[in-house]
């Protein structure tokens, strides 16, 4: 270091996002950058570390951080794969028109990285049971979750979104469910699709704040395929990583591991300071808002493959609200093509935002997130707080995990999502998730024969008979309560067919007969379909890292800092990567008014100008041979190629020959 200049226009002590994309700014207007950072990694608090890395500097990356194995026995063989492993910090989502791929795209950074999209998006229903969202038209339509009327309310509501004018059309909506409600959908399966899926906000939010996140959503969709996310392969650092190359290039000076109390070099403009630098009264701690962050490494995925998945590795995201949170948790399934994990294990990333002020039922965060991970997990460690199992408050009922996992009660008949077994004549239960369709009619099942314009099919949440195969429509009752059968059964012809279940005869076991007049398969014959059908396993739990991340973007005390420091937060607990750019865009706008932000760099045709060959001089071949060797002595050299650097410098160098 001691070739270094003295002073630099600009001094920015911290590798974060933020920092790295505004070090590539300036360096690109113009300006010489001196870039500081006391770890020895790339990102900061935006880390991708190897598994070794992790364990040896949690309690530096992560103050407060437990590491916990399922088996300490195997975890000097999972240690031997540790370069397999890259185990983001702060994981988040690209929108693929969103600001991250537009500056990406401008300043040509985007060849230093490769992305994969998200193919899973699913939610959580009241039981704690995964659902696919059908954020596409086509899964909307194949869904069974939405009756015919609902799935044109929602084509039509997601054309509103995209079509409305907020300051006009939703100035006084309301919350979100009211303006749900006046498009005609009151179901949760559509609150939970829009809110959740697509807003990515609360559904109880105002109405203005979930239709901007559904029409950032929509406004990605097929960019760049049918997903309008993407996640950087390798881990969030890799775009650390590329806008710091990118700064090199044009000039910038990288020093990692530097010591922050000895500043190798003055600033000439102004320092820039990550807030993990600040000094004390340059923030305001009050109003700083808390990230609850687990990373699980697990053997498996969470969700069976479905029937309209094409590869069974791609990357799921789920959006759920757990109970004593006002934000929703976010939690991302990596496969091995993310180049995140070793092949035949997953990397999942939890991150439960909190609000300003909030207080969380528990500080633990394990506990905090037992009841999502322990309805997806086998082998979850102990606390890694409290050094026990989590709190029954906050587990799962075994309900709730017998219904996920599609198991059965000691009677042997399919529970119903309200945990009551299936009545004694073989008919399950009614289930919380089954709706009638809001057109149709429910009557008598003796007198009427059941509708299968509106009601849709539900497969997945409906569970058959205790021999395997739903019953003929004309031998399944409504229920108790009204509600008429799963279309998936076809009804009863009213003109030939009577609904009555009293007139099919039934076997000796109590179930009834099938259309042909055959009696049901026995108990203890299981159905062919179910024989094709492989059993869902829950995957077992690896490694467990809980910690908590600080979120001070909005601490920052203008008045307390000098007139040259600007203090750039180094963490957001935003799910995408949109806010870092957009902070580093508006200091950058500060700093250098009137210069445009991360400009397209010249084309490499560009930077060297060689002279035209139809410029060159030429010799008459129809001269004799003196005349050429005249031509040839007048003919000047020619002229060394120019090259110009990335400062805009011009350098020639004459040959040993020239005259």
């Amino acid at each position: 270091m001691s070739d270094l200049p003295d002073t630099f226009d600009y001094i920015v002590w911290g590798a974060g996002l933020s920092e790295c994309i505004l070090s590539a700014a300036l360096t690109r207007a113009g300006h010489s950058v001196l870039h500081l950072d006391s770890w020895q990694q790339y990102g900061g608090a935006w880390q991708s570390p190897t598994l070794r890395d992790l364990e040896s500097q949690l309690a530096e990356v992560a103050p407060g951080a437990r590491l916990a194995w399922a088996q300490p026995a195997e975890a000097d063989a999972w240690r031997s794969r540790s370069r397999y492993f890259c185990l983001d910090l702060s994981p988040r989502l690209c929108f693929c028109r969103g600001d991250t791929v537009s500056a990406l795209l401008q300043s040509d950074v985007s060849r230093y990285l490769e992305f994969l999209p998200v193919s899973g998006l699913y939610t959580v229903d009241e039981a704690g049971c995964l659902e696919r969202a059908p954020v596409q038209r086509g899964q909307l339509f194949r869904s069974d979750r939405f009756s015919l009327v609902e799935k044109l309310h929602c084509g039509r509501f997601a054309e509103f979104c995209v079509s409305c004018q907020p300051d006009r059309d939703l100035a006084d909506a309301g919350s979100f469910p009211e303006l749900l409600a006046r498009h005609g959908l009151r179901s949760g399966p559509a609150q939970r699709l829009f809110a959740l899926a697509v807003g990515m906000s609360p559904p109880d939010s105002p109405a203005e704040t979930v239709v901007a996140g559904i029409r950032r959503f929509l406004a990605s969709c097929g960019a760049y395929g049918p997903s309008p996310l993407l996640v950087p392969k390798y881990g969030a650092s890799e775009i650390c990583q590329a806008f710091s190359r990118h700064a090199a290039v044009w000039g910038a000076v990288f020093h990692l591991g530097a010591d922050p109390d000895r500043p190798p070099a003055e600033a000439r403009r102004r320092l820039i300071v990550s807030d993990r630098f600040a000094q004390s009264g340059w923030l305001d701690l009050g109003r700083k808002r808390r990230l609850f962050r687990q990373i699980l490494v697990t053997d498996g995925s969470w969700a069976p493959r479905s029937e309209d998945q094409q590869d069974a590795d791609e990357v799921r995201l789920a959006v759920c609200m757990l109970p004593g949170f006002t934000r929703p948790l976010l939690a991302m399934e990596l496969p091995p093509e993310t180049g995140c994990c070793p092949t035949g294990t997953r990397v999942v990333h939890l991150l439960q935002p909190c609000s300003p002020g909030e207080s969380p039922p528990t500080d633990c965060v394990q506990c905090a997130l037992a009841p999502f991970t322990g309805l997806r997990f086998e082998r979850l460690p102990p606390c890694c707080q409290c050094a026990s199992e989590p709190t029954a408050a906050n587990l799962p009922t075994e309900t709730a995990l017998d219904k996920n996992l599609g198991q059965s009660d000691s009677t042997g008949q399919p529970a119903d999502s309200a945990g009551q077994p299936a009545d004694s004549a073989g008919q399950p239960a009614d289930s919380v998730g089954q709706r009638a369709d809001s057109m149709s009619q429910t009557a008598d099942s003796v007198s009427q024969p059941d509708d299968s314009v509106g009601q849709l099919a539900d497969s997945a949440r409906q569970p058959d008979d205790s021999v395997g195969q739903p019953a003929d429509s004309a031998s399944q009752p409504a229920n108790s309560t009204g509600q008429p059968a799963d279309s998936a059964i076809q009804p009863a012809d009213s003109a030939s067919q009577s609904a009555d279940s009293a007139e099919q005869p039934a076997d000796s076991s109590g179930q009834p007969a099938d259309s042909a007049g055959q009696p049901a398969d026995s108990a203890d014959q299981p159905a062919a379909a179910a024989d094709d059908q492989q059993p869902f396993r829950k995957p077992s739990c690896i490694l467990s890292v809980c910690f908590v991340q600080d979120d001070l973007s909005d601490c920052l005390n203008p008045g307390a800092l000098p007139d040259n420091v600007t203090v750039v937060p180094s963490l957001y607990s935003d799910f995408d990567f949109d806010v870092a750019f957009q902070r580093a865009k508006e200091l950058f706008d500060e700093l250098c008014p009137g210069q445009e932000f991360l400009p397209r760099p010249p084309d490499q045709e560009d930077l060297v100008f060689d002279q035209p060959a139809s410029e060159a001089p030429t010799v008459n071949g129809d001269c004799g041979e003196g005349e050429n060797e005249g031509a040839a002595e007048a003919a000047p050299p020619a002229a060394p190629a120019a090259e110009v650097t990335p400062n805009g410098d011009s350098s020639e160098s004459q040959p040993e020959n020239a005259r």
